[in-house]
């Protein structure tokens, strides 16, 4: 038998019996327009959140401003060195500050090389394969919430700054700025939860 609490609601003679996270979930769902799963147990940032391929990065938002969870490979599985590359190619599906999955499926479609994007994009973990490189916002979250987790070096990022250009993000200081796309640097791989 399930402790899990119901509302139950006659109507007539036929009586419904709702479990209660259900319902609530159906409701900010129409309300707010996202699903959202009741009564999952969302681990302290930082903390391993089991069957998701990683801890949790903290909590990000989508231009549209949707919630979402950044997830976080362990090092050894998701931390690469390489190349943006693409240099002098303007990339104008990879400019999103907030949308590194889009970002890097842009990169990934084009005609030219991109190493950061690919590598990202090839990693499966824990039965996941939807890893990508970070857009220029997801970064500053994973920066502001598990910045252990990181080298204390320039991380490169998807966002393109110009065609001869992308975002970095350094977890040294927290500081983000734009280098040559040739460069060689470090970066790591990242999936979202959303709600």
């Amino acid at each position: 038998m399930s402790n899990q609490q119901t509302l139950t609601r006659r109507f007539g003679a036929a009586e419904l019996t709702v479990p209660s996270d259900e319902l609530f979930s159906a409701w900010l769902k129409h309300q707010l327009g996202m699903s959202i799963k009741v009564g999952r147990d969302v681990p302290s940032i930082g903390a391993q959140w089991e069957g998701e391929g990683g801890i949790n990065g903290g909590l990000a938002r989508d231009a549209d401003g949707k919630p979402y969870w950044l997830i976080l490979p362990p090092a050894e599985v998701s931390s690469f060195t390489g190349q943006w590359g693409g240099y002098e190619i303007d990339e104008p599906g990879a400019k999103s500050d907030f949308d590194g999955l889009a970002n890097t499926i842009a990169l990934c479609e084009s005609s030219v090389d991109h190493p950061a994007a690919q590598m990202c994009r090839q990693l499966v973990y824990e039965g996941h394969s939807d890893f990508y490189l970070p857009a220029k916002r997801e970064g500053a979250v994973l920066y502001a919430n598990v910045p252990e987790q990181f080298e204390k070096v320039w991380h490169l990022l998807s966002t393109q700054y110009s065609a001869n250009d992308a975002w970095l993000q350094y977890f040294g200081a927290g500081g983000q700025y734009h280098a040559y796309k040739g460069i060689k640097g470090r970066f790591r791989a990242v999936r979202r939860l959303d709600f």
